[in-house]
């Protein structure tokens, strides 16, 4: 799962429930429950949605989300970004062209990036979640293991290996 919040300080979270095991009886761990959850500030749950309709078998497990300037919050499954309401109702889900989505980002200006493994190695790519295509793309990135975030005044931090960049 993974966990983000928003700009009043909400924490959003993605999580799983498995059932627990009991010692002689056969254990299924594809009786699992998916949960898009919203707490506010003080930690109290404000809503919790059960999200596991939503997953297949090709995009079965959450790997990052955020929640976009407009409101909604955007999930990454291997090649999918589910879209959720603000308060996590099932929206949509925009199919990518690429082969894995290592990492998504909410830019302040309204833009969807995903960081994915492009031609050329790790890039990162706008998402244009209206009609599912791949914008414009920026290479030259740090490493496969880096992981991207919002910085200040529109720039964006990535973590490589043993440093940080900010672009």
């Amino acid at each position: 799962g993974d966990f983000f919040f928003d700009s009043e300080g909400n924490m959003y979270a993605t999580w799983y429930s498995y059932p627990v095991y009991v010692e002689g009886e056969e254990y299924d761990d594809t009786d699992n429950t998916t949960y898009l959850t919203k707490y506010d500030s003080a930690m109290n749950q404000v809503w919790a949605q059960d999200i596991g309709e939503v997953l297949t078998d090709e995009n079965g497990y959450i790997q990052k989300a955020v929640i976009g300037k407009d409101g909604k919050i955007y999930a990454s499954s291997n090649s999918v970004i589910f879209v959720f309401t603000g308060e996590g109702a099932y929206e949509k889900t925009i199919p990518l062209n690429t082969d894995w989505i290592n990492d998504i980002i909410a830019t302040d200006d309204g833009k969807i990036l995903i960081m994915q493994y492009g031609m050329n190695g790790l890039e990162l790519a706008e998402v244009d979640t209206a009609t599912g295509s791949l914008g414009a793309t920026y290479g030259n990135l740090p490493d496969y293991n880096g992981k991207i975030k919002s910085g200040s005044e529109g720039k964006l931090l990535i973590s490589g290996s043993s440093k940080l960049y900010e672009y």
